[in-house]
């Protein structure tokens, strides 16, 4: 990646084309809970100073006739259901919905995959993370959108490995892995997960990822035993940390080619079909699916023809089985060309 696509992504602002500041964003927050409600709102408002909270849908579409919002992080409780975010998007459609999301998304994909525009869900299982709200926040209203950094304890020590040879793959993953702690800090499951998560977001930036300037692939007919060595301007990144709580997990190309509707459909499949993901598309396919089940938090950072940036959390402390079929949080970041 270039160093000016890097300060384009870090100049993103969502709200440019508003003329709406940062400071001046306003923030609905819709949650029945008391408590949960405060904290929220004390969390919004370090972002976005312009935040309120509604304890109802009712108190919040009757905030929405007084004022225009341009984010809603709306929590539906235990009985899943898009509906009140829809009725704040009609006719608004610059508002941005964030879900809290209390089951898990796949049993939903065919409401994401119609309404494209919820690009946003955080996990609640036991807690929310303040840290990824902040972060959240922070991206749709400030636009720093790449790396760990938002989602990692700031002193986190991260180390960043440029992918640029297929024969090299092994040795990028073990250098991952040591920067990690090794079997210091990873369980030999766990290593051996991150090893193969690894694995296939490498092949996808060695294979799947790069294109010509007419958006055309360059090595995705080649069988994966062949040799692909990127030049230094196509180049991929590999970032990884441990901040003590989480283990966290980047790869960034610079091309761009990732959309949204094809992150769901690869999904769809994996979840639902026994197809098998095909050659279309840019994205990771396989890798992607795998990196979601065993994940906490899975983000998607998109400047389309720049870059894409994969952004995984994963809990080491959490059972494989919990892992696989618990809640995670998924967000869908693009700057629009």
């Amino acid at each position: 990646m270039t160093l000016a696509n890097f300060k384009s992504i870090l100049e993103w602002r969502p709200f440019a084309d508003r003329e709406i500041l940062p400071t001046e964003c306003k923030v609905l927050l819709v949650e029945a809970d008391p408590a949960l409600r405060n904290v929220l709102l004390r969390e919004s408002t370090r972002v976005a100073r312009n935040s309120k909270a509604a304890g109802s849908e009712a108190e919040a579409e009757e905030a929405f006739t007084k004022e225009n919002f341009d984010i809603v992080i709306y929590d539906p409780g235990e009985n899943f259901s898009i509906e009140f975010l829809k009725r704040c998007c009609a006719g608004r459609p610059r508002v941005i919905p964030v879900l809290i999301l209390r089951e898990p998304m796949q049993g939903h994909l065919d409401e994401l995959i119609e309404n494209q525009y919820l690009r946003n869900l955080i996990a609640l299982e036991g807690s929310l993370s303040m840290r990824e709200i902040t972060a959240t926040l922070e991206k749709l209203v400030q636009g720093v959108v790449l790396g760990l950094g938002p989602y990692l304890v700031e002193s986190t020590k991260l180390k960043r490995i440029d992918i640029t040879d297929s024969k090299q793959k092994e040795r990028y993953i073990q250098e991952g892995l040591e920067a990690l702690g090794g079997d210091k800090i990873l369980s030999a499951r766990m290593a051996s997960k991150l090893g193969t998560i690894m694995d296939e977001l490498i092949m996808n930036m060695m294979w799947d990822a790069p294109l010509d300037a007419n958006g055309r692939h360059l090595f995705k007919h080649l069988a994966r035993t062949e040799r692909v060595q990127l030049a230094p301007e196509q180049a991929g990144q590999l970032t990884v940390g441990y901040d003590g709580r989480y283990v966290g997990l980047s790869a960034h190309d610079p091309f761009g080619g990732l959309r949204l509707d094809t992150v769901l459909r690869y999904f769809k499949k994996c979840f639902f079909g026994r197809e098998q993901i095909g050659s279309e598309g840019g994205g990771a396919g396989l890798g992607l699916y795998l990196a979601y089940n065993y994940c906490s938090q899975f983000i998607i950072n998109v400047e389309p023809g720049k870059t894409t940036e994969f952004v995984l959390l994963f809990d080491p402390s959490t059972r494989e089985a919990t892992s696989r079929n618990g809640i995670k949080s998924f967000h869908f970041f693009e700057r629009k060309p």
